[in-house]
């Protein structure tokens, strides 16, 4: 994709609501009564936090929940806004509709997660560290969506009216969303978590071969699905698009009811997968590598966003296969935005295979290729266990194409091997670091998104710490 002079591979991860053993938080019967001037100072926007809160003494748990109504509110009054540019197109070029449509879609998920937490916390008694944990996730999902709608209008030929009054507008609430999400975690959300070092029952033994390995995995899953389509471009299935195929599964179903299963067969799909929010306990299963592939050619140069120009990304003990780039430009494999402190996203690769494709591997020495860069202030980004080939640049990170200041940046490698893994030569960031299993283990799967809590039951092999 050609974008500011950069070919990044995008790598997407999507925020997932845990679910955690349900053990209540004590909170509010210790919690002091403060004044606001108070409060303020511990959100990452001390000035603004004094402008939206309550000018009158209260606890932590009554201020986050004013700043949570107020996001709600906000957040409606801005798909209203994005709504009314979408209802008379004729004036609009391609691109701001496009671009538009990616902020309706941010938007009302936004709108949706801001009501959830509201109802969350409004509810009496302790919360429960699920809900504290989903709320958490929530609200960190309210400020990326903020940013990938903005990141749309500012990167696409979008109209100029159009973009200013929906950034300007943006902007604001973003900070709104901000001193939300530091006044809830301060009230709600613990410090210390334990964290598991090593893996014990959740890795698929490699005793078995990928045959029936695959075989154990699809007959497991096959025993949880309450129905099974296939997808096949012959019209020898049930469908000839997977995106038919999501539309025909239920709407809101619960964990009790199984897995909607859809058996993709080898082909080249071109289309660009859509899954709706109401489509839950959905799942995907391919015919195998370099078998069932899902492509698409939407790029920022053509009009679509970046959100817009992904296909379907899963990160499972992956291959990560870097391509040729345009001519000037060199590969970025990960760039990671996070605006604030206390937001838990941040991209973490394990156990991965990172490689030149075939159409670059000629050019491996002459075009730079590395592990990330910087993308907004709080960018966090970790390769853990992986093996590296020499394609990466030997300093492994490359600054920004454009001035971010230096807040909370955090780039870390773990006993990763391979030609490109030698760090001696590393980028002498003060956020950059070599560190030992007892920091890596934050970032595996069972203490960075909890997945040992929820990925059992989907019997996808996993290991929930080091490997």
């Amino acid at each position: 994709m050609a974008f500011k002079n950069l070919a990044i591979l995008k790598v997407c991860i999507f925020l997932l609501l845990s679910l955690l053993p349900l053990l209540p938080i004590v909170h509010s019967h210790a919690a002091p009564i403060v004044p606001p001037e108070s409060i303020c100072l511990i959100t990452t926007n001390p000035s603004y936090c004094k402008n939206v809160i309550a000018n009158k003494n209260g606890t932590i748990f009554y201020y986050a929940r004013i700043s949570i109504q107020k996001s709600l509110s906000r957040s409606f009054k801005f798909l209203n806004l994005v709504n009314f540019y979408l209802r008379d197109q004729s004036s609009l070029s391609q691109p701001t509709i496009r671009a538009l449509e990616d902020c309706q879609f941010f938007a009302k998920r936004s709108f949706d997660d801001l009501s959830k937490t509201r109802d969350t916390i409004d509810k009496p008694g302790e919360l429960m560290v699920t809900q504290v944990e989903n709320v958490h996730t929530m609200l960190s999902a309210v400020l990326a969506n903020q940013h990938t709608c903005l990141d749309g209008l500012e990167t696409t030929a979008s109209d100029e009216i159009v973009k200013n009054v929906l950034s300007f507008s943006l902007l604001d609430d973003t900070k709104l969303h901000g001193v939300s999400l530091d006044l809830f975690v301060k009230g709600w959300v613990r410090k210390k978590k334990k964290v598991i070092t090593s893996w014990q029952h959740n890795q698929r033994k490699l005793k078995l071969s990928n045959q029936l390995r695959a075989i154990n995995d699809y007959e497991n899953i096959r025993a949880k699905t309450i129905n099974k389509v296939i997808v096949c471009q012959d019209g020898r299935g049930d469908f000839t698009t997977i995106n038919d195929a999501i539309s025909a599964a239920p709407d809101n179903t619960s964990p009790n009811n199984g897995y909607f299963l859809i058996y993709i067969k080898a082909g080249i799909y071109q289309e660009y997968v859509h899954v709706p929010e109401t489509k839950k306990y959905l799942m995907m299963i391919g015919a195998g590598i370099n078998r069932t592939i899902i492509t698409g050619d939407h790029n920022v140069p053509d009009g679509y966003t970046t959100f817009d120009s992904g296909t379907l990304a899963v990160l499972q003990n992956c291959n990560i296969y870097v391509r040729r780039p345009m001519t000037g430009q060199y590969n970025v494999i990960v760039a990671h935005g996070e605006v604030n402190p206390n937001a838990n996203s941040g991209i973490c690769i394990q156990n991965a295979t990172i490689k030149a494709a075939d159409d670059f591997a000629s050019m491996v020495g002459e075009v730079k290729t590395y592990l990330g860069r910087p993308w907004m202030s709080y960018s966090k980004t970790i390769y853990l266990q992986s093996f590296i080939d020499n394609l990466i640049d030997p300093e492994g990170w490359i600054d920004s194409t454009t001035y971010i200041p230096i807040k909370g940046f955090y780039f870390a490698e773990y006993n990763n091997w391979g030609p490109g893994s030698n760090t001696k030569n590393r980028k002498s960031w003060p956020f950059y670091h070599v560190i030992n299993a007892n920091d890596a283990a934050h970032f595996t799967v069972s203490n960075f998104i909890h997945g040992n809590a929820w990925l059992p039951v989907t019997e996808i092999p996993f290991s929930e710490g080091l490997i």
